[in-house]
C-alpha cells in the first residue's frame, strides 16, 4: 500500500504546483495511505504537460506574512535561521539563476533521478531568493518511490514554509493534517498556511482551506463527542494527538493497507488491548478522516469487563436500540448515537470483546473508496507486467 500512497499523494499535487519555465513540472501531494500506510503524507514528482494559458506558479513563489512562520524545530539545520518572529519574502531572483536551478534542482526531479534533484537542491538550501524553493523541491524527492521519507519531507515542507514559500505552506499543512510533522498539530497554523497558500494560488489550497472551515463548523456544535473531542470532525494529524493526550502511545501508525491505526490505550479505558482507528479518504481531496474506533478485549480479560462495559454504556447513552448482547459468540447490542453515529458492543467467536464507534455514512463511504484504491493498485500492477512481458 506504499505504492497506493505514494500515487495518490502524488495526485493531489499531480496538478498543483506548476514551476515558471520548466515544461509544467508538478509536485503532488495527498494525505492518504500507501501499500502499508505510513501515519502521513507522501510526496512524488511529476512532469505534465503545461496546460494551454494557464500561468505558472513562480520558483520563487511565497507570501509574506506575520503568523506564517513555522517553527524550526526538527527543520534542517540549514533552515534554523528561519525561525524568526515573521517569514519574509525571498529576495529577488533574476533569470539566469532561475534557469541554473531549474536545470540543477528542477530538471533531475522531471527525470526522477531524485538522488542527484537532493544533492542538487541541497545547494540551493542558503540561497536568499531560492532557499524556499529548494526546500519544497526536496520535500518532493523525499516522497518519491523508492526514497520514501516522509518525516524529511515533513521537514523541508515546514522549512520552506518558515522561508516563505507558498508551495512550501500548502505542503507543511497536509503534512500537518495527515499526521505527519515535526510540530503539534494547530488548526491555526494550518488554516494560515493554507490562506497563504490559496493567495497566492496554490492550486488544491482553496479546496482544502474550504475543508478546513468545515471541520470547524462541525465541531462548533457537535453533535457527538468521544474522549471529550468531536472525533468524527477531526483530521487526522489532530486526532492522533488528542489520543496521545489521552495516555495511549502508538502501537502501529503503519497498519496494514487498509488506511487504520492501531494505539496501545495504556489507562484511557481499563483492560483494552488496543484501540483502532479507521480512516476515510475522500478521492477528492485525499485527506483521511476518521470513520471508526474500536477499542479490543481479549478472551482473558472480555469476560469480567462484558457486564462493566455493558452497565457504563447503558448509563451514558441509555438502553440499547437493538441486538442482545451476552457472552455467546456473536452476541451484540447497537445503539444509535446523534450524528449518524452507531456504537456497538460485541463478542467474537474467539472470545474477544469490541466496543465499536463508527460513524455510519463515512464507513460506508470508505468501503468503497478503499475497493475503489484496491482496483486501482491492481490494474496499476496488471499494466506494470504486461509492460515486462
Amino acid at each position: 500500500m506504499r505504492a497506493l500512497q505514494a500515487g495518490h499523494i502524488g495526485r493531489m499535487l499531480t496538478s498543483t504546483l506548476v514551476v515558471a519555465g520548466i515544461g509544467g513540472l508538478v509536485w503532488g501531494v495527498s494525505a492518504a495511505f500507501a501499500t502499508r500506510p505510513p501515519a502521513s503524507v507522501g510526496w512524488t514528482a511529476y512532469e505534465l504537460p503545461a496546460r494551454p494559458g494557464a500561468t505558472p506558479l513562480p520558483l520563487d513563489a511565497s507570501t509574506s506574512t506575520s503568523s506564517a512562520t513555522a517553527t524550526a524545530r526538527g527543520t534542517p539545520p540549514r533552515a534554523a535561521a528561519s525561525a524568526a518572529s515573521t517569514a519574509s519574502a525571498p529576495a529577488p531572483v533574476d533569470a539566469a539563476q532561475r534557469e541554473a536551478f531549474a536545470a540543477r534542482c528542477v530538471q533531475p526531479l522531471r527525470e526522477r533521478d531524485y538522488a542527484a534533484a537532493l544533492r542538487q537542491c541541497a545547494s540551493y538550501l542558503d540561497h536568499p531568493g531560492l532557499g524556499g524553493a529548494a526546500h519544497a523541491a526536496m520535500a518532493a524527492a523525499y516522497s518519491a518511490p523508492g526514497r520514501v521519507d516522509l518525516q524529511a519531507s515533513a521537514r523541508h515542507a515546514e522549512a520552506a514554509a518558515a522561508l516563505g514559500d507558498a508551495r512550501g505552506k500548502f505542503m507543511a499543512a497536509v503534512h500537518m493534517l495527515a499526521g505527519q510533522t515535526t510540530q503539534p498539530f494547530a488548526l491555526d497554523q494550518v488554516h494560515t498556511w493554507l490562506t497563504d497558500a490559496a493567495s497566492a494560488s496554490v492550486p488544491h489550497a482553496a479546496q482544502l482551506l474550504s475543508r478546513v472551515q468545515e471541520s470547524v463548523s462541525c465541531r462548533s456544535a457537535p453533535a457527538f463527542t468521544l474522549l471529550d473531542a468531536p472525533v468524527f470532525c477531526l483530521f487526522r494529524g489532530e486526532l492522533q494527538q488528542r489520543l496521545r493526550e489521552r495516555g495511549m502511545t502508538p502501537a502501529d501508525l503503519t497498519a496494514d493497507a487498509a488506511w487504520s491505526d492501531l494505539w496501545q490505550p495504556g489507562g484511557a479505558l481499563a483492560g483494552a488491548s488496543v484501540a483502532q482507528v479507521d480512516y476515510d479518504r475522500e478521492p477528492e481531496d485525499e485527506l483521511l478522516r476518521p470513520a471508526r474506533l474500536v477499542y479490543r478485549f481479549e478472551p482473558a480479560v472480555a469476560a469480567q469487563r462484558l457486564p462493566q462495559l455493558l452497565q457504563a454504556l447503558q448509563r451514558k447513552y441509555g438502553a440499547p436500540h437493538g441486538g442482545r448482547l451476552s457472552a455467546a459468540p456473536g452476541a451484540s447490542a447497537r445503539w444509535e448515537l446523534a450524528g449518524g453515529v452507531e456504537l456497538r458492543l460485541s463478542t467474537a467467536a474467539d472470545g474477544r470483546l469490541d466496543i465499536e464507534y463508527r460513524h455510519a455514512q463515512r464507513w460506508a463511504a470508505r468501503l468503497q473508496h478503499l475497493a475503489q484504491a484496491e482496483r486501482a493498485q491492481e490494474l496499476a500492477r496488471l499494466m506494470q507486467d504486461q509492460a515486462a512481458l
